[in-house]
C-alpha cells in the first residue's frame, strides 16, 4: 500500500475518533479548547451578583439559578460577543433553558478566582430600580442539582471514611441513600475549599462529609451521632 493511501486510512481514522469524541463529550473532553478553558474557570469561580441582576435574571427573565449554573455546564461560549481587551475580560455564554428549550445569554466578568454576572443579552423588558445594584452577592448552586451531580459521578471512599462505615455499621448503598435523602448544611460546606469543593449532608443523625471532584464523589467521613469511632489517620 502506498504511503499516501496509508495517510489517507490514518485522517479518516483519526477524524471519526474525533467525531464520535465530540458527539459524546459535547468538547468537555477536550481541555485545550478555548472555549473549554473558559468554561471551566467560570465555572470554577466564585459567581457573584447583585439583588439587582438577580431581579432581572429571576423577575424579568425568568432564568433561574439552576439555569445559571446549567448554561456554564451545557452552554457555548460566543467569542464574537465578549470583549478580551479589557480587564477583567467579557464573555457571553449562550444555551437552552433544561425546562423548555428556551434559548438565554448571560455575560459574565471574568477575574482571577471571581466571576461577576453582567447582565442577559436581548433581556426581557423590566424594572429593578427598587433592588441595590452595588453589593455583590455570593450564587450557591441550588441543593437539587448539587445532589443530582453528587449522584451522577462516581463514587470512592477514603479510608477514614471506610473506617468509619464498618463502624457505624452502613453500606455504600447506605451512603448514597442517605445523600438522596439528606440536606446540605451550607453553614458547614465550603464549596469554594482547594482543590475541591467540600459539602456536608446532614440526614437525621448521619453527618456526611463529601468532596466533589471533577470526575468522582469522595466520601471523606461519616458520623453518626452518639456513635464515636477512632478512624482519624
Amino acid at each position: 500500500m502506498r504511503f499516501w493511501q496509508r495517510l489517507r486510512y490514518y485522517m479518516i481514522g483519526v477524524g471519526l475518533g474525533l467525531l464520535v469524541t465530540f458527539f459524546f463529550f459535547r468538547n468537555r473532553g477536550c481541555g485545550w479548547l478555548p472555549q473549554n478553558r473558559v468554561l471551566d474557570r467560570l465555572e470554577s469561580s466564585v459567581i457573584l451578583r447583585t439583588d439587582s441582576m438577580a431581579c432581572v435574571l429571576q423577575r424579568c427573565n425568568a432564568i433561574s439559578d439552576e439555569d445559571v449554573f446549567h448554561l456554564l455546564r451545557e452552554g457555548d461560549v460566543v467569542f464574537s460577543e465578549g470583549r478580551v481587551d479589557v480587564y477583567p475580560k467579557e464573555y457571553v455564554v449562550a444555551s437552552n433553558r433544561k425546562a423548555d428549550g428556551t434559548p438565554y445569554k448571560l455575560r459574565f466578568a471574568l477575574y482571577d478566582t471571581t466571576s461577576v454576572i453582567l447582565g442577559v443579552e436581548n433581556p426581557a423588558s423590566c424594572t429593578c430600580k427598587d433592588f441595590a445594584d452595588t453589593a455583590l452577592h455570593i450564587l450557591s448552586m441550588p441543593e437539587k442539582m448539587l445532589k443530582e451531580m453528587f449522584l451522577n459521578k462516581e463514587f470512592t471512599i477514603t479510608t477514614e471514611g471506610k473506617c468509619m462505615m464498618d463502624c457505624i455499621g452502613v453500606s455504600a448503598e447506605d451512603v448514597v441513600d442517605l445523600i438522596q435523602k439528606g440536606g446540605i448544611n451550607n453553614e458547614t460546606s465550603t464549596p469554594f475549599s482547594f482543590p475541591h469543593p467540600r459539602y456536608v449532608v446532614i440526614n437525621k443523625e448521619y453527618t456526611i462529609l463529601v468532596e466533589m471532584t471533577k470526575e468522582k464523589t469522595r466520601i471523606l467521613s461519616i458520623q453518626r451521632e452518639g456513635k464515636d469511632c477512632a478512624c482519624e489517620h
